[in-house]
């Protein structure tokens, strides 16, 4: 069997509605100098409520008061001022401060961060020593699945699923759609809230950052055992097909670079899974994705795209058991064969993969007793046996019996009647041999 390369990879299984969400990360540090961490020192704090009211601060309601809050702080990496608004700050309460850390994201990669401690939207904490981390979002699920390029070789892509809500600005950007829409006497499929509750419970896909890298990954570079390299690229395009972008899907992308890191090849972007609130994929706002590999350095093997089909997902409470399976195969040998009891013949090869192969034909005749014997078990067509009707075991109603021994299907009192006429047979002979033998015997004595 040759080889079959990837050309789509399929989710299955559950994501966790009531997965806790991250609202708060603290770090320690590593040996490294990388910075693996987004965020900063907080130079200001404002805290709204749901009406986009001031607060004085963020323990001045309940939680559910506080709707949002917008955090200035100076960057870790070179103390740029920036401004983060979060949703649902309450959460943050004692930890968003004038003078605090501000930490919206970090990769414990071992080296630069050794650990960190997540509190999460339940109340427990967790600390971790590995793995890559997001405020707002659930701890990610981590999922792998094998691809297969032209020439048979595997090759392992991690994505990471992790859930988030609407940002202030999604929330911000709905309102106004639904607005203009009810200004203009527009009426829209969907209703306000089926839009925000499906940026509710929305997933995000994304490759894990490598050592020293601070944001969610949508390209990777793996080297092979033969010492080739394999790039992988999660939905990209050319800069051609991005400049024709809005600006908001401009910002979903990031740029992709030379390994000199100064000319843009072309742009990625994670994928995004969207459910509704009763637990379906919402196929309006799910969009398809794909993962490109390109081979070089000898791989011999043709680039490859492959879909990702997210359509087999489900979001319901309890554990997430989402994972990825890709068609395609390596090449193999046919290793065994096997009969089912319809007469199909199914092939097993060394790559694991199970084919079929053949069915098993039954030809039915009017007069069977008109076949013309040709050898031991063999037999011909005739004018006498009619013209053959050739079907599969299943149309006519019969079944196969595979790895069994066929028992006896002669006429026994005709076989026994043989025997017995051969043993007589065998004994008379013997007798003549045995006469034969005493007359020697005598001869010899005479002589004597």
């Amino acid at each position: 069997m040759s080889a079959t390369a990837t050309s789509a990879v399929e989710f299955n299984g559950n994501l966790n509605s009531g997965a806790p969400i991250i609202t708060a990360i603290t770090y320690t540090t590593g040996t490294g100098t990388a910075n693996v961490l987004n965020g900063g020192t907080i130079t200001a704090v404002t805290f709204y409520d749901s009406s986009g009211n001031v607060l004085p601060s963020a323990d001045s309601m309940d939680d559910e008061g506080v709707y949002s809050a917008e955090i200035t702080y100076d960057t870790f990496a070179d103390s740029t001022t920036s401004t983060q608004t979060t949703v649902y700050a309450a959460t943050y309460k004692g930890s968003v401060a004038v003078g605090g850390e501000y930490v919206s994201s970090v990769n414990v990669d071992g080296t630069n961060v050794i650990s960190a401690t997540l509190t999460l939207s339940d109340g427990t904490t967790q600390r971790v020593t590995n793995g890559y981390y997001q405020l707002g979002h659930s701890i990610p699920l981590t999922t792998s699945a094998s691809l297969y390029d032209s020439e048979g070789n595997t090759h392992l892509i991690t994505l990471l699923l992790d859930k988030y809500g609407a940002t202030a600005d999604e929330i911000t950007a709905l309102q106004t759609q639904y607005q203009d829409y009810k200004l203009a006497g527009s009426t829209d499929e969907r209703n306000y809230g089926e839009a925000l509750a499906a940026y509710n419970n929305r997933w995000m896909v994304y490759i894990a950052p490598s050592a020293g890298e601070k944001d969610p990954a949508v390209e990777y570079t793996q080297t092979e055992e033969d010492g080739s390299k394999t790039n992988g690229y999660l939905n990209r395009i050319d800069t051609d097909t991005y400049a024709t972008l809005s600006t908001a899907d401009q910002a979903r992308y990031n740029p992709i670079y030379d390994d000199n890191g100064t000319t843009v090849l072309g742009y990625g972007a994670a994928g995004y899974v969207y459910f509704n609130q009763d637990g379906s994929l919402n196929s309006t706002e799910t969009k398809g994705s794909n993962i490109l590999l390109q081979y070089s350095d000898g791989n011999g093997a043709t680039d490859t795209s492959s879909s990702i089909d997210f359509t087999g997902l489900t979001q319901y409470s309890g554990s997430s058991t989402a994972y990825p399976t890709a068609d395609g195969n390596a090449f193999g040998v046919l290793q065994s064969v096997a009969v089912d009891a319809a007469g199909i013949i199914t092939g097993t090869y060394t790559n694991g993969v199970r084919r079929f192969e053949a069915q098993i034909a039954v030809a039915q005749f009017v007069n069977s007793s008109g076949l013309t014997k040709i050898g031991t078990s063999l037999y011909q067509e005739s004018n006498n046996s009619g013209t053959a009707n050739i079907k599969t075991v299943s149309a006519l109603g019969l079944t196969v019996t595979p790895a069994a021994l066929e028992m006896s299907n002669v006429e026994l009192s005709s076989e026994l009647s043989d025997m017995i006429i051969t043993q007589r047979g065998f004994q008379s002979n013997s007798k003549i041999i045995t006469v034969a033998d005493e007359m020697l015997e005598t001869l010899i004595n005479m002589k004597r």
